[in-house]
């Protein structure tokens, strides 16, 4: 496995990556390897939009089904709700007022469920966010305060933050991070 990361313009922001990860190899299950290492030991919250699933998966209801079916099965706390549908907006959409709605969900994860065989079987999770804990405090306190923060306080409430698009063709990953300088992810990979 071969990684490479960029160091971006940009200032860190959920809009855009401050630092690119780029990635090659064959084996499929290099999302996974690629995150436990940046991860680690830390507990997180991993957010999914339907609307980021693009063509990667044929029913994004049943996808979300199943994973809410592994939150409840595991008694994980995760927020659901239903959002609108952004994925294809066009000038159509607005004449014949389609309301599309994807589904968001929200969810604490505790290293532990992480590492376990039966979450490592849900991956890649397409269009997923990460959100990674400085240090692990009760699941429902950081699902509510993050729901009460503003993009730019996420930032310093986490340590690092990492968008995949799960798509085994990308091979990249974006990453936010005010702890983390580019020097401090390349050594993770050493």
């Amino acid at each position: 496995m071969k990684i490479k990361i960029k160091e971006n313009k940009q200032e860190p922001s959920l809009d855009s990556a401050q630092y690119t990860l780029t990635f090659q190899g064959k084996d499929r299950g290099l999302n996974y390897k690629i995150l436990n290492t940046l991860i680690g030991d830390k507990d997180m919250v991993i957010e999914i939009n339907s609307s980021r699933f693009s063509n990667t998966v044929n029913n994004p209801t049943e996808y979300t089904k199943k994973i809410l079916n592994f939150l409840r099965e595991n008694e994980l706390a995760y927020n659901y709700q239903k959002v609108p549908d952004n994925s294809s907006q066009s000038i159509f959409t607005s004449l014949f007022k389609k309301d599309r709605t994807a589904h968001e969900v929200l969810f604490y994860l505790p290293n532990k469920i992480w590492q376990s065989a039966s979450f490592k079987s849900l991956m890649p999770i397409p269009g997923a966010r990460y959100y990674i804990r400085k240090k692990s405090k009760d699941e429902k306190d950081t699902l509510k305060n993050m729901q009460q923060l503003m993009d730019d306080e996420l930032l310093d409430y986490f340590s690092l933050i990492i968008f995949d698009p799960g798509v085994t063709q990308l091979k990249q990953m974006g990453i936010n991070s005010r702890q983390l300088t580019a020097d401090n992810l390349r050594e993770l990979f050493k």
